[in-house]
């Protein structure tokens, strides 16, 4: 089985977006935090799933919330690049390869 690997900033974006949506209402940080780890999940039955960026980079959509897990499969591992906001400017990830 493939190991997952996060980016110490993909890691602090997820952090900070589960602590957003704390403060916004009660429970929905923990919502969020559901709601992408069913994409890491995902992303390592199927590492192959998910839309194609470039250089073998794909997103996988968060459901129900704007934001995907930009990641990319190398050897024996998953890096995952970005817990992205949908209206962040796009590729502002590219810069952690």
């Amino acid at each position: 089985m493939l190991e997952m690997i996060l980016h110490e900033n993909a890691d602090e974006e997820f952090k900070a977006a589960i602590r957003f949506y704390e403060s916004r209402l009660t429970g929905l940080g923990d919502t969020f935090f559901h709601r992408v780890s069913e994409g890491f999940d995902l992303i390592l039955a199927q590492p192959l799933a998910g839309q194609v960026l470039s250089d073998n980079y794909r997103r996988y959509l968060i459901r129900q919330f704007p934001y995907s897990i930009v990641s990319r499969v190398e050897s024996a591992r998953i890096k995952v690049l970005a817990v992205a906001h949908w209206s962040r400017r796009p590729d502002y990830w590219t810069a952690r390869y």
